[in-house]
């Protein structure tokens, strides 16, 4: 569900999911990307726009349970398959994929200067995993 953050008002419903939602990443221009423990990242116009589905994603073999936007255009999912996918924000293209977790990839996020940070079931913690091109 998308709601208003001024008054808290209730404005779109996004269906589309068949298994249950785990993880939301909204761009600046309003896309939002949901990802769930099916494996498939849904991207959606923003509410502004219908919140009409654009796209999905494909790639993981397990649930993805994170999601991560970079200022440089990327779109990071980090999987329950240990994971983490790099995508154009854009277009929905497979850029390349982040290995050496050896559990579930919890949450990525991404610092200023696109470096990639993520944590995982592995107990490694917070590891930097570097830069996709």
């Amino acid at each position: 569900r998308i709601w208003s953050g001024e008054d808290g008002s209730h404005l779109r419903t996004l269906d589309g999911h068949t298994r249950h939602l785990t993880c939301l990443a909204v761009g600046a221009d309003g896309t939002v990307y949901s990802g769930s423990m099916g494996t498939t990242i849904f991207v959606w116009a923003g509410w502004r726009e219908g919140s009409r589905l654009l796209r999905t994603l494909e790639g993981h073999t397990h649930g993805i349970w994170s999601l991560a936007l970079s200022t440089g255009g990327k779109l990071y999912s980090g999987g329950w398959d240990t994971t983490i996918r790099v995508w154009c924000a854009v277009s929905g293209s497979h850029l390349g994929t982040l290995e050496g977790h050896t559990g579930e990839v919890n949450v990525v996020a991404v610092g200023s200067d696109g470096t990639v940070y993520s944590g995982s079931d592995d107990a490694t913690g917070v590891e930097r995993v570097g830069r996709v091109a």
